[in-house]
């Protein structure tokens, strides 16, 4: 039964996005009702997703002397992330130029939720000044009814269609260098009063050095040119340009190949 209310849920998603194009919306007590009535069908249906951080990085954080994250901190992590891509084209886009803080604040709560049971999670600290997520190799993308299971249902429906095809757009440009061998570095924020490099540094060197010694590559993708020497700085590289979908904006794919693969073009090709 579920597939039922997944396809009802994205049609609904699909005729506002239509709608919204046209600059007419739906009537907010309509929205808010809609809202309640999946609410309650995903709740009679115990269709709700109730997972606690990914314990099994335990070890290897310690190891690696990196700090990680727990499910108490998520709120935490939630609004580092919404003060440091205050003003992100990418969030303009998918809210539809309606974009506030506290949407993006509530949309991190959201994805951190989707991936918290097989993400390595860490933070500079208790405080949570900065953080990042690292995907394991064979991530691909996270499923629309896994968004709406983490707490879609807090967020405007005409975000689900937008996002969801950012997310295969990314998911598509990551498989085309990778073939989902390589990890994935699915978000890095710093609040902007805190010291980018020094904490990028002290999150992004110890995990990518043991990505390294494993034998294999991380992929990242951005949306700022400027940010394009940053991540040369911890050895990514530029391997494809795109656009966001939906727009014309640029959006960098940015691969750290293995070490073997580093220096040879044609290894590259056979990755």
């Amino acid at each position: 039964m579920y597939h039922i209310y997944y396809k009802l849920l994205i049609n609904f998603s699909i005729i506002s996005y239509k709608i919204e194009k046209v600059n007419f919306q739906f009537d907010f007590m309509a929205q808010c009702m809609l809202k309640y009535i999946f609410g309650m069908v995903f709740y009679v249906l115990k269709w709700r997703r109730s997972v606690t951080m990914n314990e099994s990085y335990n070890e290897l954080a310690k190891s690696l002397g990196v700090y990680l994250l727990n499910d108490e901190q998520i709120p935490l992590a939630a609004k580092c992330n919404a003060e440091a891509y205050e003003g992100y084209e990418l969030y303009d886009i998918l809210f539809k130029n309606h974009c506030t803080p506290a949407k993006v604040e509530r949309l991190w709560t959201v994805s951190i939720n989707q991936v918290k049971d097989r993400a390595l999670i860490i933070g500079d600290g208790p405080k949570v000044n900065g953080m990042a997520i690292f995907m394991p190799p064979g991530y691909t993308t996270i499923s629309v009814s896994s968004f709406l299971k983490a707490g879609g249902l807090k967020l405007p429906f005409n975000i689900i269609s937008g996002l969801n095809k950012y997310q295969k757009y990314t998911a598509d440009l990551r498989a085309r260098h990778t073939q989902n061998k390589a990890w994935y570095l699915l978000d890095l924020a710093i609040r902007p009063s805190a010291n980018s490099h020094d904490l990028a540094d002290k999150m992004l060197t110890p995990v990518l050095d043991y990505i390294r010694d494993e034998g294999r590559g991380c992929f990242v993708e951005t949306q700022e040119e400027m940010e394009i020497g940053f991540f040369e700085h911890f050895g990514f590289e530029v391997v494809e340009t795109g656009r966001i979908p939906g727009s014309d904006s640029p959006l960098y794919g940015m691969y750290r190949y293995p070490e073997e693969y580093r220096y040879s073009d044609d290894d590259r090709k056979s990755i």
